[in-house]
C-alpha cells in the first residue's frame, strides 16, 4: 500500500465513527418525524439547506445557486436537514467533487432537487 493510500485509509477510519454518528442521529430524527406527525410549518428553503451545506462544505463542493433565497416550503424542517445530510454523505462516501442542490417553485410548492457527479 502506497503512502498516500495508507493516510487516506488511516482518515477514513478515523472520520467512521463521526459520520455513522451523524447518520444514526439522522435517522433518529426521520423516524421521530415519522411518529411524530406535527403540522407542516413554512420555513425558508435557503436557510434549512445552508445550514446542512456549512457542516460539508468543507469536504465537498455543494452549489446552491439554484436555490431562491425568498423560496418557502412546507414541512418539518429538521426532517429536510436530516435527508440533506444524508445525500451529502453519501456524495462524498462515493467520491463526488460537486453536489448540486437547486429547487423549483410552482403553485404547488416547491420540488428540490440533489445532483452529484
Amino acid at each position: 500500500m502506497s503512502e498516500e493510500q495508507r493516510a487516506r485509509f488511516l482518515h477514513n477510519i478515523a472520520a467512521d465513527p463521526q459520520r455513522l454518528h451523524r447518520l444514526t442521529e439522522r435517522l433518529m430524527e426521520l423516524t421521530r418525524a415519522e411518529i411524530h406527525t406535527p403540522d407542516s410549518e413554512p420555513f425558508k428553503l435557503a436557510e434549512v439547506i445552508e445550514e446542512s451545506v456549512r457542516a460539508y462544505s468543507e469536504q465537498v463542493a455543494i452549489d446552491t445557486n439554484g436555490v431562491s433565497a425568498g423560496a418557502i416550503a412546507f414541512g418539518q424542517p429538521d426532517a429536510l436537514n436530516a435527508v440533506l445530510e444524508v445525500l451529502f454523505e453519501n456524495a462524498i462516501q462515493h467520491h463526488a467533487n460537486q453536489v448540486t442542490v437547486w429547487a423549483q417553485e410552482d403553485s404547488g410548492g416547491v420540488d428540490l432537487f440533489v445532483r452529484d457527479d
